[in-house]
């Protein structure tokens, strides 16, 4: 059985150690690639009961993989759920919870606003959410991106040259430069006229992801910039 402070990689990782106890919690989207998923971490802290949510498919090889990945580490006693956080009606009525965590989706969806509201509908005290962003400011051979407060770039229509500034800073991060490529409709929309999730829509800076959260009524009580492109907020949800 591994224990708990083998999984503790990040620093939200102890948020959830400090605050899942006795609580009943989620983790949505978790899934893809596996091994970022909280359940695990939040159930061996003594979460009260423990979640998992996705849009994946039922049955498929991530569900596979992550069972595979609770039995490894000693957990069990969990549920599982598929859902759509987008869909705003869907949601209407759904069970809450009262440890809510989200990781790598904001920046997926094209109204991050309705995204966060969407989650508070889902939770009773406490909602952690991690967001790839960029800093405030950029500068690199292909010049400087301002990303200040307040300001998100539409991936798909910035200009070219403030795409090649990304593009480098991703790359000088480990990741791939056609991530911020320009999109065609085709590959924005699906043809019943859906927005997809899985191009970038959004990027900002963990200043302007915070302001969001404000906006919306959360209380940020911890925050955590991890590697210099990943953000996490630990909020308060309103009384």
């Amino acid at each position: 059985m591994t224990a708990l402070k083998e999984l503790i990689r990040l620093e939200k990782h102890k948020w959830i150690a400090e605050y899942a106890p006795g609580k009943s919690y989620a983790d949505l989207g978790g899934l893809w690639g596996t091994v970022n998923e909280t359940i695990t971490i939040a159930k061996l802290a003594g979460a009260k009961t423990a979640t998992m949510a996705d849009i994946q498919k039922m049955g498929n090889e991530w569900w596979t993989a992550f069972d595979e990945r609770c039995e490894k580490n000693g957990v069990s006693d969990y549920e599982c759920i598929n859902i759509d956080i987008c869909d705003t009606d869907s949601l209407k009525g759904h069970e809450t919870y009262e440890f809510l965590h989200c990781s790598g989706i904001m920046y997926h969806v094209s109204d991050p606003i309705q995204f966060i509201q969407n989650l508070m509908t889902l939770t009773t005290e406490y909602l952690l959410i991690s967001s790839m962003t960029i800093p405030e400011v950029i500068e690199n051979n292909e010049g400087t991106l301002a990303s200040p407060e307040g300001a998100a770039h539409l991936v798909h229509m910035m200009p070219e040259e403030s795409r090649k500034i990304l593009a480098s800073y991703l790359v000088s991060q480990g990741m791939k430069a056609d991530i911020v490529d320009q999109k065609k409709p085709s590959d924005l929309f699906h043809p019943n006229g859906n927005v997809k999730t899985g191009p970038w829509w959004w990027i900002y800076s963990p200043q302007t992801m915070e302001a969001m959260c404000e906006m919306c009524g959360l209380e940020i009580i911890k925050s955590d910039t991890n590697t210099n492109f990943s953000h996490s907020v630990l909020c308060k949800i309103p009384s």
